[in-house]
């Protein structure tokens, strides 16, 4: 599903809209400790994601050394859950363990795809294909159990030629 250029290219896309949201706004890296644990991912797209390539593929947006500089100009700090630390260092990544009881905010994320399918003539058997990937994060607080934040990162895949199912 994912490359790491889509991954590097999500990171910076959300980080942009973090950036531009009211959450942070006026945010300083003195200002009271946001704790974010993302505790959910969903896969609602036409492919298989196990947990081994989702939680990968969110820790490596969310520990990207420019979103992990911004998070903490903002006195963000990320922890993942304990439980999925083995996943995720499996794939490369050390990542700090949190647990839900620390959490001051909570992260939700869903994995959603669409496939178009054409033919250039028109006629018989598709030729064209294009998978449209999306990620969507959700940061709930966890006191008033608010949506605080919502980012999208879209990214598309084509082919070409003769395809078969």
């Amino acid at each position: 599903m994912h490359r790491a250029e889509d991954l590097q290219s999500a990171g910076v896309s959300l980080r942009e809209q973090l950036a531009n949201s009211s959450w942070l706004a006026g945010r300083t890296a003195s200002s009271p400790e946001i704790a974010l644990l993302p505790d959910e991912l969903t896969n609602r797209s036409n492919d298989r994601i196990s947990d081994g390539a989702a939680w990968p593929a969110v820790a490596r947006v969310l520990f990207d050394p420019g979103m992990q500089a911004f998070l903490r100009s903002r006195n963000v700090n990320v922890y993942m859950p304990p439980e999925r630390v083995p996943l995720i260092r499996a794939a490369g990544l050390d990542v700090p363990e949190g647990v839900s009881g620390s959490a001051t905010h909570f992260m939700r994320g869903v994995f959603r795809s669409a496939t178009r399918v054409a033919a250039v003539s028109g006629a018989g058997p598709s030729d064209l294909r294009t998978d449209t990937f999306m990620l969507d994060l959700t940061v709930i607080e966890r006191d008033s159990g608010r949506a605080v934040w919502t980012g999208t990162h879209e990214f598309k895949r084509y082919a070409k030629g003769t395809l078969a199912d």
